[in-house]
């Protein structure tokens, strides 16, 4: 039985119906868009296009930031000198999951970048997620027991701030505004 083959007219037809493929020149497109009264439809596209790229890098850069928070798993018993446990690899994954959530309905929902949280061990077998920014910082702090609520505290630098517990099975869209205000 001989196989199908693609209809070889699908992939034109989906390139030609967007704007950006259109066999115009520039100087054609932005006198269609003045016509039309709208912005450039290339630069609507580039601008898209580079803001995925920013945020998918973000993305990577957060993951690569999970990745080297591994550390705080291979932390001794007393490790800062003040008797601390080790760290419950479940504290870990709950900060883990937390952060890659948080940034993936910021990228979803607003389209918007959180930045790279600095993330380290805290007091009492807890994790913290920090993020500073030139006009503010936030900090969430993740801890050991796992029926606990996580807090988190943030101020800018006109010293405004924010504080409270956070669900960490859930985003707060609250925290993203906060971020996005900072940065």
């Amino acid at each position: 039985m001989p196989a199908l083959a693609p209809d070889p007219t699908y992939y034109e037809t989906e390139l030609s119906e967007q704007p950006w493929y259109e066999d115009k020149s520039p100087r054609q497109l932005q006198a269609d868009d003045a016509r039309k009264g709208s912005a450039s439809s290339a630069e609507k596209y580039f601008s898209e296009l580079i803001n995925q790229f920013v945020l998918v890098d973000e993305y990577e850069q957060i993951r690569e930031a999970i990745e080297r928070s591994k550390r705080i798993l291979a932390l001794p018993n007393n490790w800062d000198g003040e008797s601390s446990e080790r760290y419950d690899v479940r504290t870990w994954e709950r900060a883990s999951t937390f952060l890659r959530r948080h940034a993936q309905l910021a990228r979803d929902v607003n389209r918007e970048s959180t930045g790279v949280p600095t993330i380290s061990p805290a007091d009492q077998g807890s994790i913290d997620l920090h993020w500073t920014f030139p006009d503010g910082q936030l900090l969430i702090n993740v801890p050991r027991d796992a029926g606990a609520q996580g807090t988190f505290f943030g101020r800018s630098s006109r010293g405004e701030s924010i504080s409270g517990y956070v669900d960490l099975d859930n985003p707060n869209p609250r925290l993203l505004v906060w971020l996005k205000e900072r940065k």
